[in-house]
């Protein structure tokens, strides 16, 4: 998975198994794992060193032994704390894996309130409560089943994700009527209107006038507000963003550089070259020559 996209469009798993199972390392010369969200629900089990956890507007710090959950359509990111180690691995799946055919008590009590977000459930689970760990543990069997992937292995995950929904059901708490929740939601939403334009017309000339418009702010307080949330400024974001987008189309043979930098809208080729080199510790040059030396 590009884990750095915006609202993702991709399948996770199959049609018939929309699950899997990613392992995400952040390295140095690119700390972090930027604002994104999906329909997926998303399991994060942190298994080495500590990191920022943004979901929704707040920041989490977890370490190794901790686990996050992360609903549909949450914006969410991770970053580094200086220079230490951030390891983790994400389970990804549609929450209707979980559902049966039939509408029973299960699913009425402690599934739909989860996906109708009726329900909030802790964010972190630091491990300090039974269940906590409890639930760790069902998550780690899931990880142990996806890699061994013996017979059976899809039937023995759905009871276990099941099993660690029902833990989270039964520690989740109704959200606030008004007030703090509403300011939340309206902030998260008006980010996403923002970096939607970000991943839709990247390689065009985007002015902050205009991001500043999709988000319904004021220039000025447009910048302060998308750096408060995602800890960059808009240009440093469009750049990482563009960056992205060109080592994908990098990776074909016949795209020499400078086209490239034109078609994720560098109009300077030195300039991309520059940036490139900046967030993903290499040039271009470099970039496609390594993935020359991997076939």
């Amino acid at each position: 998975m590009d884990r750095h996209t915006l609202k993702e469009n991709r399948i996770h798993g199959r049609p018939a198994y929309p699950m899997s199972v990613y392992e995400v390392d952040l390295p140095g010369h690119q700390p972090s794992v930027d604002c994104h969200w999906h329909d997926e629900w998303e399991w994060m089990l942190v298994t080495d060193g500590r990191g920022l956890f943004q979901i929704g507007s707040h920041t989490y710090e977890a370490c190794a032994g901790q686990t996050l959950f992360i609903r549909s359509g949450e914006l969410h990111a991770v970053y580094r704390i200086g220079d230490e180690p951030c390891r983790f691995t994400a389970i990804v799946f549609d929450a209707e894996l979980l559902v049966g055919a039939r509408f029973d008590v299960v699913q009425e009590r402690y599934l739909e309130p989860l996906i109708k977000k009726r329900l909030e459930p802790p964010p972190l689970l630091a491990g300090d409560e039974p269940w906590e760990r409890e639930t760790r543990s069902l998550l780690e069997q899931v990880l142990r089943l996806n890699e061994a992937r013996r017979d059976g292995y899809e039937l023995d995950t759905k009871a276990l994700l099941l099993m660690a929904a029902g833990r989270l059901s039964l520690h989740a708490a109704a959200p606030p009527a008004t007030g703090r929740h509403d300011g939340d939601h309206a902030k998260t939403e008006r980010l996403k209107s923002a970096l939607n334009a970000i991943h839709e017309h990247y390689a065009t000339k985007l002015s902050l006038r205009r991001l500043a418009s999709e988000a319904g702010m004021s220039e000025g307080h447009f910048c302060r507000f998308f750096k408060s949330m995602v800890r960059k400024s808009p240009t440093e974001y469009i750049n990482g963003y563009r960056v992205r987008m060109a080592a994908r189309l990098l990776e074909n043979e016949d795209r020499n550089v400078s086209e490239v930098a034109l078609d994720v809208g560098f109009e300077n080729p030195s300039y991309f070259i520059r940036v490139f080199k900046q967030y993903q510790g290499c040039t271009p040059a470099a970039y496609k020559k390594m993935l020359a030396g991997r076939d």
